[in-house]
């Protein structure tokens, strides 16, 4: 898998702003568990942040039967907003999704700036080569098979073009 698309395993859980809600203040325990269920099983589907507009797989992310998901999910599915794509879609999910995703790909290309200087005259490729760093600490990192700035821009440059 292309590492530039790789999504994160994990999502920022802003603690204080679920104590606050009150939206969240409103639900049961048992729909309470179901739209955490269903917000961690949204993280990992695709377009992250969403879910699909289907009972049955609701009911089983939610880890409820098909009985107990009907009798919570007015509720529950009031955390979301049904998109023009007929998914369900967590608002706030959806933009810490987008905040790191942007998050992420600027640490890479932070990196690759740092790591990608020329090589010195008559280096070789699988060399280590020695860096200082504002602590001044060496670092020594090997070249070979290290990707390059120019090779993340025409990355970023496919992932751009792709249809959806």
């Amino acid at each position: 898998m292309n590492t530039s698309t790789q999504k994160s395993p994990a999502f920022s859980f802003y603690v204080r702003d679920a104590l606050a809600s009150n939206r969240l203040a409103m639900l049961t325990g048992d729909q309470f568990k179901a739209f955490s269920y269903l917000l961690w099983n949204s993280w990992l589907q695709e377009p992250r942040g969403t879910l699909p507009n289907d009972d049955a797989a609701l009911a089983t992310m939610a880890r409820l039967r098909l009985g107990e998901w009907q009798f919570v999910k007015e509720k529950v599915l009031g955390m979301f907003v049904e998109g023009p794509d007929g998914r369900w879609h967590n608002e706030r999910l959806v933009q810490v999704s987008e905040t790191q995703d942007e998050r992420s790909k600027q640490n890479r290309r932070n990196v690759l700036r740092r790591y990608s200087k020329p090589k010195p005259e008559g280096s070789k490729d699988g060399e280590v080569r020695t860096y200082e760093t504002p602590t001044s600490r060496k670092l020594s990192v090997a070249t070979k098979g290290l990707p390059t700035l120019e090779d993340e821009t025409e990355a970023e440059a496919e992932d751009e073009t792709e249809v959806v």
